[in-house]
């Protein structure tokens, strides 16, 4: 009997906790223990962070945008999600679609390169073009891993 209680409750807090963000909001992120999904990395830099939200209100935690652009890429099931990613100044959430961006940072956690802000920059980028940079494979982490790789050959 025991056994069937604590069942039914954790179905009913697993079913609320689904419901809970219907409106596809970020959800708490723990810098320096949550890891993300693509990289395998901690998230221990909240100038690049990025949840995918789901439908669903499930959270997918990425280390920066090139490797949250990557998945989407590689799992086209997954449909209808927002897209947050950390200002770069003031580590506050804000929608990929409307940040403004830009390229050629060093300092990203996978190399991509690409920093976004609320507030707009002198030189921007919109977040469709980050997207076919990184899926066109000419942004600065693929041009190193290339570099790496023609060495070793």
């Amino acid at each position: 009997m025991k056994q069937r209680t604590f069942f039914i409750l954790g179905l009913l807090i697993f079913l609320v906790a689904c419901d809970s963000n219907k409106d596809q909001l970020p959800l708490e992120v723990a810098w320096g223990r949550d890891v993300g999904l693509k990289s395998g990395m901690l998230l221990s830099d909240p100038r690049y962070g990025v949840q995918v939200i789901e439908p669903s209100g499930r959270s997918k935690l990425f280390v920066e945008i090139g490797t949250a652009v990557q998945w989407l890429q590689e799992n086209p099931q997954v449909k209808d999600v927002r897209v947050w990613v950390n200002d770069y100044q003031t580590h506050q959430w804000l929608e990929a679609n409307k940040a403004h961006w830009t390229d050629g940072a060093q300092e990203t956690p996978m190399g991509f390169g690409f920093r976004a802000f609320a507030i707009q920059p002198a030189e921007s980028i919109r977040y469709e073009a980050v997207k076919k940079e990184i899926l066109s494979g000419k942004n600065r982490a693929q041009e190193q891993q290339k570099k790496y790789l023609n060495k070793k050959s």
